[in-house]
């Protein structure tokens, strides 16, 4: 059933963020690297996003998702609206280093969460109880009889990303909390150098800042709590900032609106300081 996840994980996501690139029409990338990469944080933006209203209607279920996710690509898929880009090209050595530093950081972060048995401190038990309420009321409205920390009026998305993956993984709550938390935490990797390559306009340099982000123990560690989804998307809002600083068009404004708006509501205090950071 972990594999069955990941690949569902992985499904969803690179849907859902193909499906909001071609609504918003943001097709000019010319790395297609950097594409695949910014499509996976616009599909975590869209599965908060979609959880909005599904979760009105109860139907915060597995195969909504995936059916939401898989419409437009294989509407494209069968119309051959799509260009094959065919990755036999060399993949520049800049991203293979932050590669390698992104599953160094995944393998080594993956290895100290499950070298307990048990979720540590408060957050990630009430953030395990959260979920599990999600997984199985396919909601995050509680009645008033069940206040549970982290959901409504708490921003509630980061536990329902963790119900929804849950309920393929019904067996075990703490694999699907301690993997995935993990599994963000690495993607900021790739994000953050897709920014900063944009931002300072040298390879290296955003290739040495990416691997002192990965080696920073003040940064992220395994620990779970909703903080890890919300940091995770400062970087995708940068680079939309600075993909409309480059090409003046207000498609990136929705983009970069989009995301931000996403990060104020998946954790507050994270919200206040990407504000400030913003700002500066």
């Amino acid at each position: 059933m972990e594999l069955i996840t990941v690949a569902y994980f992985f499904a969803v996501i690179i849907g859902l963020g193909y499906s909001f690139a071609q609504l918003m029409k943001l097709d000019k990338f010319n790395d297609p690297i950097e594409k695949a990469i910014f499509l996976i944080g616009l599909g975590l933006v869209a599965f908060v996003l979609v959880s909005i209203p599904l979760s009105i209607f109860h139907n915060l279920v597995w195969y909504n998702f995936l059916i939401i996710a898989m419409l437009l690509p294989i509407y494209h898929l069968c119309k051959k609206r799509y260009k094959e880009e065919i990755l036999l090209l060399r993949i520049p050595k800049e991203y293979i280093i932050v590669g390698l530093v992104t599953v160094l950081l995944f393998c080594v972060y993956l290895a100290g969460a499950f070298s307990y048995s048990y979720l540590e401190d408060a957050d990630p038990w009430e953030h395990s109880k959260a979920a599990k309420y999600v997984s199985i009321y396919h909601t995050y409205y509680q009645p008033d009889h069940l206040p549970f920390h982290y959901l409504e009026p708490y921003p509630p998305f980061y536990s329902t990303f963790m119900g929804v993956l849950h309920q393929l993984h019904f067996e075990s709550i703490q694999w699907t909390l301690k993997f995935f938390n993990v599994l963000l935490i690495a993607f900021s990797l790739p994000f953050a150098y897709i920014w900063l390559r944009k931002f300072t306009k040298s390879e290296k340099v955003a290739v040495m800042s990416t691997f002192l982000l990965a080696s920073l123990p003040s940064f992220m560690s395994h620990f779970i709590w909703a903080q890890t989804l919300s940091l995770l998307l400062w970087f995708p809002a940068l680079y939309s900032i600075e993909k409309l600083k480059e090409e003046k068009n207000k498609r990136w404004l929705t983009a970069a609106s989009l995301v931000i708006a996403t990060i104020l509501i998946t954790q507050p205090s994270t919200a206040f300081i990407f504000g400030i950071f913003f700002i500066f």
